[in-house]
């Protein structure tokens, strides 16, 4: 699971006994894997700006 989403859902998998693991995307070439995620699911986009909600 990719560091920091869903964490309820990690939570609820592992006291259940399941192994998990976070994936943590770093380093110099950072960006370029945020954008081939993007390229893979543009959609995406969309469905991170409408969970942020209003910024009002």
């Amino acid at each position: 699971m990719l560091h920091g989403l869903g964490t309820e859902l990690l939570d609820s998998l592992n006291q259940q006994g399941f192994s998990t693991r976070e994936y943590i995307v770093y380093g110099p070439e950072w960006w370029l894997y945020v954008i081939n995620r993007i390229a893979e699911h543009p959609e995406r986009v969309l469905e991170a700006i409408a969970d942020i909600g209003p910024l009002v």
